[in-house]
């Protein structure tokens, strides 16, 4: 898929609230440097407790982690590969899963979680749905749709087991079906899923994902030409996602404004496939704002690219190479 299919496709299980990135990583430093090197049960232990810290309440991808991190998650590996039981060895990798899945590393992520599954004793921890989302995920990224579909009823079960860490009670897999179909371009079959899953999210009262659903909808349409159709549900989901007043345990304040931002994203593109750009330029950017703040970078670069074509457009061609430059993230 190239930058002019890329779709502002709304992805749901990512953030828990957002930190600054500069203030979070600056109360971690010192303490990893007391701990480092890793060459003791009490050091790995400071470790453990760190990482526990820094993913309070499912907090993995609401900063981008340090590198630092990075260092001190493989030194507690190589020592409790060396020197510790089975279950302090699982934690560690299971400390590195998170690090490159906070990364977008996905083939260390897929590598370090199939190998984790393979244990019978991790599947028996909460990490295990944790470390299942990861992978889904990075098939999804990759386009291993088949791969997606061999474990999605896995990934459902333990959720649902672990009393729902990764995923609300409200899904069902019409929702992963529907985004397989739709990357395998079989768009009827997608919007058919979408519109199962947003009933049971609409019954639920769960209004953020009933617009997701809807912003979906019109995505499908919008591949298809029928730009009207497109339209339509992308105003009604911008109206379904207002009547959202309860906080939502799964989306940080910025995360929804985002979500905002991508529909009214889409509904500008297709207006000025029509020649209107009326308050396209303002649009594209408070939504390549908010995709660098939550952490989207297919969105990011999209925007770019759609700012660069709003401005060879106006001949502006100087800020036009600016744009379509920036989209080597």
């Amino acid at each position: 898929m190239n930058l002019n299919q890329a779709l502002h496709f709304f992805l749901i299980f990512l953030c828990s609230g957002y930190l600054a990135v500069n203030a979070q990583q600056k109360d971690y430093t010192k303490t990893i440097e007391d701990i480092i090197p890793v060459t003791s049960e009490e050091d790995f232990n400071k470790t453990v407790s760190l990482f526990n810290t820094l993913t309070v309440e499912g907090n993995f991808n609401s900063i981008l982690w340090d590198e630092s991190f990075l260092v001190l998650f493989e030194q507690a590996s190589n020592w409790a590969e060396k020197n510790s039981s089975t279950s302090n060895y699982l934690q560690s990798q299971y400390m590195l899963l998170m690090y490159y899945d906070n990364h977008l590393q996905n083939e260390e992520v897929i590598q370090i979680a199939e190998q984790l599954l393979e244990y019978p004793e991790f599947l028996e921890t909460k990490n295990s749905a944790f470390a299942y989302q990861a992978l889904y995920n990075s098939y999804e990224r990759l386009g291993f749709f088949r791969q997606q579909i061999e474990i999605l009823d896995q990934l459902i079960f333990l959720n649902k087991k672990y009393n729902y860490p990764v995923r609300p009670k409200t899904y069902e897999n019409y929702y992963d079906l529907g985004k397989i179909y739709y990357n395998l371009e079989q768009y009827r079959l997608a919007r058919l899923n979408f519109k199962k899953q947003g009933i049971i999210f609409e019954n639920s009262q769960d209004y953020i994902r009933s617009a997701s659903m809807l912003n979906n909808i019109a995505l499908t349409f919008r591949l298809e030409k029928q730009n009207d159709s497109a339209l339509y549900y992308h105003r009604i989901a911008i109206e379904k996602l207002k009547q959202q007043k309860n906080k939502d345990p799964f989306f940080s304040t910025d995360y929804q404004q985002h979500f905002e931002n991508v529909i009214k994203f889409n509904i500008a593109y297709l207006k000025s496939r029509a020649g209107n750009f009326v308050g396209a330029e303002e649009i594209y950017k408070a939504e390549l704002a908010s995709s660098k703040l939550v952490k989207e970078p297919r969105i990011t670069r999209e925007a770019y690219y759609k700012l660069a074509n709003l401005y060879f457009s106006k001949e502006d061609y100087a800020l036009a190479k600016i744009y379509i430059d920036s989209t080597i993230l």
